[in-house]
């Protein structure tokens, strides 16, 4: 599999175009390969007969990997044999250094000049042919690894305190890292008025708590919002797997909850189903296993769609990333009274911002924004006759 980019750690073998048994000329496609950045066509590096295709199909595969066996033209081997004995009498400097420049094996070009020379033209239409980088060898991921730990290399003085991270974090923090470097987000955000909504969360309140034990919060109603515009919009609720996205049939959302130490995404499942009072007493649930340490980490990597309450923290504005391999992510920020106009008089109202993080290489900026509006419109019908 050659690199395709300087970034590319694997391709997609698309089609097949040489099959066992064909006869091969040297730079002839023998099938097509899709990456994250390119689709093209993979030329042979030698002539020969097509031996055995090792990757079907429809198969992603590491660069560097061998995708299919050739069985090179005896004269092939023995003309390349030739050159290696006579590589500086037969090619001139500046073919020389463009082949240095692009890593080109110059035994495995044609020449069309004199008695055979390789020239300056057979150097550039063969990268022409051969897609940028292909000849490149790739970077061994232990080598990497160190490169990068050689990078950021710190020196500690007194008074500093090297902390080990654990498998958890390391886990959240690789695949953060992983979607921000391969996700191309987009982001947007819109202002609700969820007056109604706190009228009626403040006339429960003390009932709730009485009857309940714990407080009623704003999440639950954020969650049945959210749950009920994904129904309306599929394509949010979807998953990276491979190369492919996976449109979910259940909606099961991952709300973020944290500790002082840690951050949990626990999946709540059937939202639609349940109650604003049935979202209540699940949420407290897992608050609670999360606050004394016994929640256990089992299914955080099954949701569909994620809801992080910043505004807990005091956010007014945010900026999400997305919980990869999902396609999106909202979140709900601080309620603060403030005037707005409404039928053109100054009113005194309880207004929220709520921002959504999307994949722009599966949502469109005008369904992200419809979604948002139907979020909104689903927190605004709420008021004091409204039912939990």
């Amino acid at each position: 599999m050659p690199q395709l980019g300087e970034s590319v750690t694997e391709g997609m073998i698309v089609r097949w175009l040489k099959q066992p048994g064909d006869a091969v000329e040297v730079y002839e496609p023998i099938c097509e390969v899709a990456t994250d950045k390119v689709t093209a066509e993979v030329p042979a590096t030698s002539a020969g007969v097509m031996q055995e295709i090792v990757v079907n199909e429809g198969a992603t595969v590491a660069v560097g990997k061998i995708i299919a066996k050739l069985e090179e033209k005896e004269e092939v081997v023995k003309q390349q044999q030739n050159d290696e004995q006579t590589n500086e009498q037969r090619y001139s400097p500046a073919v020389l250094a463009l082949a240095k420049e692009h890593s080109l094996n110059l035994s495995q070009i044609k020449g069309t000049g004199a008695e055979g020379r390789v020239t300056r033209k057979d150097v550039e239409k063969c990268l022409t042919l051969q897609p940028a980088g292909a000849f490149k060898p790739t970077i061994d991921p232990d080598e990497k690894n160190r490169l990068r730990t050689e990078a950021g290399c710190v020196i500690l003085e007194e008074g500093d305190v090297e902390v080990a991270l654990k498998p958890p974090r390391i886990t959240k923090a690789d695949k953060m890292l992983l979607c921000m470097q391969e996700v191309p987000q987009a982001w947007t955000l819109t202002e609700v008025d969820v007056t109604g909504l706190v009228q009626l969360k403040d006339s429960l309140k003390e009932n709730f708590l009485q009857n309940e034990g714990f407080p009623l919060t704003i999440l639950p109603f954020f969650l049945k919002a959210v749950a009920k515009s994904l129904r309306e919009y599929p394509s949010l609720n979807s998953v990276w797997k491979g190369n492919r996205l996976i449109l979910k049939k259940k909606i099961l959302i991952s709300v973020a909850v944290a500790n002082d130490e840690e951050l949990f995404l626990p999946v709540l499942k059937d939202v639609e189903e349940k109650n604003i009072l049935g979202l209540a007493k699940v949420l407290e649930k897992i608050k609670r296993k999360v606050y004394d340490g016994s929640y256990e980490v089992k299914d955080d990597n099954s949701g569909t769609f994620t809801i992080n309450n910043t505004g807990a923290f005091g956010s007014i504005i945010s900026c999400p990333v997305i919980n990869f391999p999902q396609v999106a992510i909202i979140t709900v920020e601080r309620i603060v009274k403030r005037p707005v106009i409404v039928e053109g008089m100054i009113a005194i109202r309880d207004m929220v911002n709520i921002s959504l993080a999307f994949d722009q290489r599966v949502i469109e900026d005008v369904t992200a924004g419809k979604f948002l509006q139907l979020v909104k419109e689903h927190l605004e019908s709420y008021n004091l006759e409204s039912t939990i």
